[in-house]
């Protein structure tokens, strides 16, 4: 709460300071800085969490490069996120693109195995590399 206070020509300004963070609730913040990628899953079905988790232990580097953000919906409920309405009670992995636009979409981790060759082919990613070439280890 912001509040403006005048004394004799002098203006105050008295904010309200919040120690609880604060996080976005919709995805779309994301657009044009991260592409994402979304896992959804029930609670009796989590392996392909913990599949996706060791996806991003074992090629932090190349899902940091290209700028994927990984956001898990367990039970269509996440802690910093809503689930966009395409979520909401299905199981998969869908990659969304800067543009907020479902790229690829698997009901299995097998989209995992080829997310780097389908990002390679966005034109921005391939802008991307022409201005930086990849550091990352194959």
């Amino acid at each position: 709460m912001i509040k403006l206070v005048s004394n004799t020509g002098l203006f105050i300004f008295i904010t309200s300071i919040s120690t609880t963070p604060s996080f976005s609730n919709d995805i779309s913040d994301l657009l044009w800085k991260s592409r994402v990628l979304i896992v959804s899953t029930r609670n009796n079905e989590t392996s392909i969490v913990d599949i996706t988790n060791e996806f991003k232990r074992k090629y932090f580097c190349q899902l940091k490069e290209r700028k994927v953000r990984i956001i898990t919906f367990i039970d269509d409920t996440n802690p910093k996120y809503s689930p966009p309405s395409f979520v909401l009670g299905k199981n998969g992995i869908w990659l969304i693109g800067y543009d907020g636009k479902v790229k690829s979409y698997s009901r299995d981790k097998s989209i995992l195995s080829k997310i780097f060759v389908l990002i390679d082919k966005m034109p921005i990613r391939e802008a991307e590399l022409a201005r930086q070439p990849s550091n990352c280890p194959e």
